[in-house]
């Protein structure tokens, strides 16, 4: 049978006679061999060792002060380098952004199911999805605002200038704004026809504009057929961006006439999303 031996190693200065097998019970007298050969952990020098252990733990570990929050994260920016990243959204799952200095965000996990309820989440990021139960519409953040994923459309059809009676100054278009929601206009997608051979000279300036409860007009786009070719259809798409205020009460589109236009047609339609 293999004897195994505990050996412990003093200074020799130590009195290694004190330690028999009461100080150490899991093994008999028989299965220890004193060796006073060698200097390990001594008096003099374990204060010194753990001193210095506690220095490199120190140095070398992260502040418990770089949390500020329950749920607080600590994630890597760069080699080396660490940063907090605050408690997201309840419900919401941690994903990978490389376009953020911290390289995630947390958003709406599409394998956890799409988050919803009656009232919109705290700090959301760009495209979170989120679906209003009370109003049966599915909504994304645009970094700014909720807006539905639908898009709508108002749609006039078509408006033959010439066949109303053309003047100077003539309205092609109106739409009501609808009050039971926030609207945020989106696109006016217009394509005119102009029959007269000199567009250049003789052309139509076409606006866009909000009416509100007063009945005055507030300019939102508009567009000019100088650049038309005649007898030829041009599209003349509009992005616009911009949210009707609570007194816009419908919109409008005049077209006015520059120079002499024999004949002028225009359809238009209008895109918008509801406001969350």
């Amino acid at each position: 049978m293999v004897q195994r031996k505990v050996i412990v190693r003093g200074a020799t200065n130590q009195a290694l006679d004190e330690l028999d097998a009461a100080d150490i019970p899991d093994l008999p007298a028989t299965q220890i061999t004193f060796d006073d050969t060698g200097l390990g952990i001594t008096a003099a020098n374990a204060q010194e060792m753990g001193e210095q252990l506690d220095a490199a733990i120190s140095a070398g570990g992260i502040p418990a002060t770089i949390v500020d929050a329950k749920g607080d994260l600590i994630v890597g920016t760069a080699a080396d380098t660490v940063a907090r990243q605050a408690v997201g959204t309840d419900g919401h799952v941690l994903t990978a952004d490389s376009s953020l200095t911290n390289g995630v965000k947390w958003a709406a996990g599409a394998g956890s199911g799409l988050a919803s309820g009656t009232s919109f989440p705290g700090s959301p990021t760009n495209n979170d999805l989120f679906y209003r139960t009370d109003r049966d519409l599915l909504y994304f953040y645009d970094g700014t605002r909720w807006l539905t994923v639908h898009e709508y459309d108002l749609a006039p059809g078509w408006m033959d200038v010439a066949s109303l009676g053309l003047s100077a100054t003539s309205t092609i278009g109106r739409w009501p704004v609808r009050q039971d929601f926030g609207i945020y206009l989106t696109r006016w997608n217009a394509v005119s026809f102009q029959t007269n051979g000199t567009p250049a000279s003789n052309n139509m300036t076409v606006v866009l504009a909000r009416v509100d409860t007063t009945n005055t007009a507030t300019t939102i786009s508009s567009f000019v057929t100088n650049g038309n070719t005649a007898s030829n259809w041009v599209n003349h798409d509009q992005a616009i961006g911009a949210v009707l205020n609570s007194t816009a009460r419908h919109l409008r589109v005049v077209a006015t006439e520059a120079g002499t236009v024999t004949g002028f047609i225009c359809a238009q339609s209008i895109a918008y999303r509801l406001i969350g």
